[in-house]
Order: C-alpha cells, then structure tokens, then sequence
C-alpha cells in the first residue's frame, strides 16, 4: 500500500516537473524519455533504500515484541516465586559486598607491607648513594 502511494506520487511529482520545465521546446522527444528514465532510476533505488529501511524497523518491532512477552512473563510470576528471585538476588548482593571489602582489605594490608619493605630498603640504598 505504501509502495504504490510512493510509485503514484513520484509520478505525478515527475508529471508536474515535466509540465513545469521551463526550458527551450525544442527538447526532443528522447531527451525528455532519457529524462524520465533517469528520474525513474532514481526512484526505484529511493524505493529499494525504503523497503531495506523498513525490513531493519520490522526486524527492530519483533524483537520488542519479543521482549515484551519476556518481560510479561517475568511480571506474571506469583509472589513466592518473586520472594525466592529476591532472596536470591539479596544473596548474591550481600556475597559481592563481603567479597569487595574483603579485596579492599587485603589491597590496603598489602600496600602497607609494601610501603614497608619499599622504606626499609630505600634507607640504605640512599645512604649508599649519598655516601652517609
């Protein structure tokens, strides 16, 4: 339906231009058909360039759709089946949270130990090069 409103209007679009030209009269009557069949050219690739546009907007849809009755179907759970995500989740949540404290911990010991080692050895290395 739309591709035949497009074809119907780019023919009367090239019908006015053809009324409208301004030019000498004394075109030929195969300048004016190789005339048309360029503008006929370029509309069967503005219609090709549409109908790939609108393959990629209908494959886009089907996955929203498709995300829709995925994420219905999440909704439709019942309330113990909700509770028991949610356990699972908080779980899962309080777990990461020991694991990253426990992480930060060990950096931070782990960088005072370093900076210990780092003084202790630089002390004499300076005097060495200082000559103390």
């Amino acid at each position: 339906m739309k591709l035949a409103a497009a074809v119907l209007f780019l023919i009367v679009l090239m019908i006015l231009i053809w009324r409208m030209d301004s030019g000498p009269r004394e075109r030929s009557i195969a300048d004016r058909a190789d005339e048309a069949r360029d503008h006929l050219t370029a509309a069967a690739q503005l219609l090709n360039e549409i109908g790939d546009e609108l393959a990629v907007k209908t494959n886009l849809l089907e996955q929203r759709e498709a995300d829709a009755k995925h994420y219905e179907h999440l909704a439709s759970l019942n309330v113990e089946q909700a509770k028991a995500i949610e356990g699972l989740v908080g779980r899962q949540f309080a777990r990461q949270s020991r694991v990253t404290w426990l992480q930060f911990g060990g950096s931070l010991v782990a960088a005072f130990v370093l900076g210990l080692i780092v003084n202790w050895v630089s002390n004499p290395v300076l005097e060495m090069i200082y000559g103390k």
